[in-house]
């Protein structure tokens, strides 16, 4: 499904998500979230604990500009159980004339130990007295770039979840119910659906440290897909023709009785193994890893010389 299908993504927008390697809905699908803001409740300021990322609503009672070589907006808010300031060190004159005194509030951000007790720098703000409704969802922040907004992302990314929920397109399931069953494990379907759009009960901390189950279920499934894609591919080039290397080892033993040392048993193996695929009909597929040291020259020499027997 093209992204031009979506609300709000036009051919413009779709050419700079196509460069950021967003395609089509199912790319959007597996663009997963860095991270979540919690916005599902509002948080009394007198729980507030520092350092840690909140909503919270309250009442304007002082709003005014610091003087000073660096002017500071500050926008002092009572919800009834405390007071706190909201900072801005970046504000147009405009923010100062609608932050009037006796106005409500609502800001999100991470709380500070202030000089004057909490406070949050640069929250995410709305004002006025019909604030909108709670989200009933963590809200997701996902990986972006320039010129995409992440409003733009989490609308397109709740449609395709929509989408998926109405059963617009189907989800090849890779691994079988009998297992995911045994391990506890929510199919494909329903794991994105939890990591797009967690409920406000989820695991907080689970999801931070990607390891909920329904994260674990998404990296399980990148990594068969990727161990497949690599399976299908070897088998392919196994399809190919190669000429046959057979090895002369009267000429491996010349080189090897000229070397300063002996192979260790580890060099040995690998040496072996290379010259098996070597006197194969097709090509070889070997990556020779190892640290600084470890004989890889060596190795790579033996293998040139099968090669140019």
């Amino acid at each position: 499904m093209e992204l031009t299908e979506l609300k709000g993504i036009g051919k413009t927008t779709a050419v700079k998500l196509h460069e950021f390697g967003l395609t089509d809905v199912m790319d959007l699908l597996f663009h997963l979230p860095l991270r979540y803001e919690d916005k599902t409740k509002i948080t009394p300021i007198d729980e507030l604990v520092g350092f840690s990322y909140v909503q919270v609503e309250g009442e304007i009672t002082k709003s005014y500009v610091t003087q000073g070589r660096r002017p500071i907006l500050v926008c002092e808010i009572d919800d009834g159980t405390q007071f706190m300031q909201l900072k801005f060190f970046n504000f147009y004159y405009s923010q100062k004339i609608k932050m009037k005194t006796g106005m409500r509030i609502r800001a999100y951000g991470e709380v500070k130990h202030g000089m004057y007790g909490m406070e949050i720098i640069h929250p995410e703000f709305s004002l006025g007295d019909k604030q909108p409704t709670l989200a009933n969802s963590l809200t997701p922040i996902y990986p972006k770039s320039e010129g995409i907004s992440q409003k733009l992302l989490q609308k397109a990314a709740a449609q395709a979840i929509v989408l998926l929920e109405q059963g617009a397109f189907q989800l090849d399931e890779l691994l079988p119910a009998k297992w995911l069953s045994s391990q506890q494990m929510p199919t494909l379907s329903n794991a994105l659906k939890f990591v797009h759009k967690p409920p406000p009960d989820a695991d907080v901390m689970q999801l931070l440290r990607h390891t909920h189950p329904a994260q674990q279920r998404l990296k399980i499934e990148e990594i068969l897909a990727h161990f497949l894609a690599m399976h299908q591919a070897r088998t392919a080039v196994q399809q190919l023709s190669a000429p046959e290397l057979p090895i002369d080892h009267e000429q491996k033993q010349q080189l090897l009785s000229r070397l300063p040392f002996e192979l260790t048993d580890a060099q040995s193996r690998v040496v072996n193994e290379i010259h098996q695929d070597m006197a194969l009909n097709h090509p070889m597929q070997r990556l020779v890893q190892g640290d600084v040291g470890s004989g890889k020259t060596v190795v790579a020499a033996l293998a040139m010389q099968a090669a140019i027997a």
